[in-house]
């Protein structure tokens, strides 16, 4: 869907109409044929969307005081547009995301709405990552250490690429989950082993820590993106 920002006349636009897409870079406002590309919705992504569409039905399922409530504290769970206006979920779209977050971390469903959450995340984080025969090695040190004992961290990674490769957000996937009150390093090798195979050396890997906090689902963005070149 199109998005206007209106002033005198059209000061922005984005997103789709038939075959354009209005878009912004750091030229200016552009236009550009609309390509439609082979679908890599990522195993992460897909999670979200099966337990939003859970969730909905069972929104279905609160009490009206229960719905009133969630209504009612959308305010403090305001975030920015791609304009960077002002916005809030409706109280469906707020219960659905939060717990949508928790069952990804196996937290408590929450049917009450919660109170906003600074979300205090790991501030920079290392990778290490070796193939070598015998000295394989997929390791992830952050600061501080031990992260928040209310915070899990989300751990999304690519599988190996070419050095040459330089975007790759479509390629991340979920591989496993930092546990609030771990103590740096975490070694995600089997993790990552499991969701991709074999480690290629001279090839890149990337991985991002998105933050979620264990009792009421609220998620920071991921943390810084890291990339690793493979020993």
């Amino acid at each position: 869907m199109t998005k206007v920002k209106f002033s005198a006349l059209i000061s922005e636009m984005r997103g789709k109409l038939n075959g354009s897409v209005f878009t912004k870079n750091r030229y200016g406002n552009a236009l550009r044929n609309k390509v439609t590309p082979v679908n890599r919705r990522t195993s992460y992504q897909q999670a979200i969307k099966q337990r939003f569409t859970f969730y909905s039905q069972k929104w279905r399922s609160l009490t009206p005081a229960q719905v009133n409530a969630w209504n009612a504290s959308t305010e403090d769970f305001k975030s920015s547009n791609v304009f960077g206006d002002s916005i809030r979920p409706t109280g469906s779209n707020l219960y659905c995301a939060l717990n949508a977050n928790l069952a990804l971390i196996g937290g408590v469903e929450l049917t009450d709405p919660p109170l906003q959450k600074n979300i205090e995340g790991v501030k920079s984080f290392g990778l290490t990552v070796n193939s070598q025969p015998g000295s394989e090695k997929f390791s992830i040190d952050f600061n501080p250490s031990p992260t928040n004992a209310d915070v899990d961290h989300l751990i999304l990674a690519t599988r190996c690429y070419s050095p040459g490769k330089s975007y790759v957000q479509g390629q991340y996937r979920m591989i496993g989950i930092i546990s609030g009150g771990t103590a740096s390093a975490y070694d995600a090798l089997h993790e990552w082993q499991n969701k991709f195979g074999v480690l290629v050396g001279g090839q890149m890997v990337s991985v991002k820590l998105v933050p979620v906090h264990r009792v009421t689902g609220c998620k920071s963005k991921a943390g810084n993106e890291l990339a690793s070149k493979v020993l």
